[in-house]
């Protein structure tokens, strides 16, 4: 039995991206414009809170602080600002997330762009997709602690599940599961195709920013084309045996007695109906006038 997974190629992929920008690129700039907002707002609230919160954490890191290790001292504070803050930014950036998927969504599906679907949510959907971002960012903070591996790991497999959750209408659990699921055999070709982006928006750059636009569209594209197609390779098809089966028709009679009106099969009414071979002969001479 042939497995139905698809076996994905960048041929594929980038190729797919780079049409959907050609065509598409007017609602793939307004959600970058709107994930460009949404961020600066983000880094200028967690800045304010970090420098309110140095001097809390400078005091546990004066150790750190007199060793070598004391250019990692700024990282480390905003890290552990991140940790504290991140359920509060969390409600901008799920609700920014979820027009970004439903835009995503609609380009893949040869959908038109409406301001609606960036801006429009149902209070499930956003509360979900906050408790989505919560679990994935500390499950991932985690990992990453682990000498980066797992969270690595982590990352690549739970991808999808903002897609599956939106697209899917499913609970966050549900979502990683199912993007877990997904990306099995998957994330070294999700992490070569965020390693290629990564050399595209570099050489976008060095031009003069000219290829940077450009870069960062297919690099929003790669994991929801990538989720478009293990989507349409999971769904369930109608195999032949699956096919529902037409059922023989029979005709009734009066007397409620089915008679099969198959012409091509052996009754006893076709016996009947047949004439003995001497009786089909030509009839004796003498006896016509």
């Amino acid at each position: 039995m042939q497995s139905s997974r698809p076996v994905l190629t960048i041929e594929v992929v980038w190729k797919r991206a780079w049409e959907l920008v050609k065509q598409r690129w007017g609602a793939l700039l307004a959600v970058l414009a709107l994930q460009v907002i949404v961020g600066i707002v983000i880094t200028n609230f967690s800045n304010s809170i970090s420098d309110a919160l140095t001097p809390f954490f400078s005091a546990p890191l004066k150790m750190i602080s007199l060793s070598p290790l004391a250019p990692l001292v700024p990282a480390v504070i905003n890290y552990a600002v991140s940790l504290l803050i991140f359920p509060i930014t969390s409600l901008l950036q799920a609700y920014a997330s979820v027009g970004a998927i439903k835009v995503f969504l609609d380009i893949l599906r040869g959908q038109p762009f409406q301001w609606g679907r960036l801006f429009k949510h149902e209070l499930l959907e956003w509360a979900y997709m906050v408790a989505l971002a919560n679990v994935l960012f500390y499950l991932t903070s985690i990992g990453f602690m682990f000498l980066l591996i797992p969270g690595m790991v982590l990352s690549l497999g739970f991808t999808l599940s903002g897609l599956v959750l939106v697209d899917k209408g499913l609970d966050p659990i549900q979502a990683m599961k199912e993007s877990w699921h997904m990306m099995r055999g998957q994330k070294m070709f999700l992490m070569l195709n965020y390693f290629l982006v990564g050399i595209a928006m570099t050489v976008g750059t060095l031009l003069c920013f000219v290829g940077l636009f450009p870069a960062v569209m297919l690099s929003m594209l790669i994991a929801p084309l990538m989720y478009d197609i293990l989507d349409q390779a999971s769904a369930p098809a109608v195999t032949r045996e699956e096919a529902p089966q037409l059922t023989e028709v029979h005709a009734v009679e009066p007397s409620g007695v089915a008679m099969d009106i198959d012409p091509d099969s052996d009754t006893d009414t076709d016996t009947d109906l047949e004439t003995d071979p001497e009786d089909a002969s030509d009839p004796d001479p003498s006896q016509t006038s």
